[in-house]
Order: C-alpha cells, then sequence, then structure tokens
C-alpha cells in the first residue's frame, strides 16, 4: 500500500508560474504586435504563446517532480520472531529506536511495541503469558515472557 500526500505549498507555486507565464505573454504579445504589425505579427505572438504555454506547463512538472517531490512512503511488512521455549516465549524484531521510545506493554494475550518515527505494532501471542522482561540493543528488541 502506497500513500502519497500533496504539499502544502503546490497550489502556490502553480499560481506563481501561471501568474509569471501571464506576464510574459502579455510583453511577448504586446512587443511583437508593435514590432511587427499585420497578419505576420498575428501569427508570430501565436506562436510565442504557445511555445511559452508548453515551457510554462514543463516548469510546472519539473518543479512538482524535483523540488516538491514527496516521497512515497511503503508500508513494508514488519517481521519478527517468535520462540517457544518450555517455560517462556521470545519474541525477537528490529525496532526503530531510539531507546527511550520503545515501550512493550502486556494486555491479555496481545503484546504493544511502540518505538521511534510513529512505530507501532501489535503481536497476538499463543497463550497467555505475564510479565515482559525486555532488552533492545541496535535496534532490536527482545521480549521473554513467563508462560502462566
Amino acid at each position: 500500500m502506497t500513500v502519497q500526500r500533496k504539499p502544502p505549498n503546490e497550489d502556490l507555486i502553480s499560481a506563481a508560474i501561471l501568474l509569471l507565464g501571464l506576464i510574459v505573454i502579455g510583453f511577448l504579445l504586446i512587443l511583437i504586435i508593435r514590432v511587427q504589425r499585420g497578419l505576420l505579427g498575428i501569427v508570430l505572438a501565436g506562436l510565442a504563446v504557445f511555445l511559452l504555454v508548453y515551457w510554462l506547463r514543463e516548469l510546472r512538472k519539473t518543479v512538482k517532480e524535483e523540488w516538491l517531490a514527496v516521497p512515497v512512503q511503503q508500508q513494508v511488512e514488519w517481521a519478527y520472531d517468535l520462540i517457544d521455549r518450555d517455560s517462556e516465549l521470545i519474541l525477537v524484531a528490529e525496532v526503530p529506536g531510539p531507546e527511550d521510545q520503545v515501550k512493550v506493554k502486556l494486555e491479555g494475550r496481545v503484546l504493544e511495541i511502540a518505538g521511534g518515527h510513529g512505530f507501532h505494532k501489535r503481536v497476538k501471542l499463543p497463550r497467555n503469558v505475564e510479565k515482559p522482561e525486555t532488552t533492545y540493543n541496535y535496534g532490536v528488541l527482545e521480549v521473554r515472557l513467563k508462560k502462566k
């Protein structure tokens, strides 16, 4: 699933490019018609307007693609290991830090894990457990849960 957000200043930049284009078109029309009167002046003015509109569309597209580019966020499947031992369950997973933002909460058979950058996951456990003991080293969270 991809999520793409519209940058807040995209409308402002589009309006500025349109205003700039209208000013340049007006200036070119006045200049060409004053210098070259008659049918040739009108044809040259039409050609100049056509080319200017084309260049403005290309400029607007380039601004959107290059300067206002918002990275597309992809939701990647989160992988973790759940190891079932005789007296405990061990969950090992990569969780973004920093360490002070990594939190583990046990509610019934659901383990909630929160981390940095808005990371939040829920893991349904296969058994009733109690008292999680956690360690977090270099982005890897280890949760040891005693079986009831």
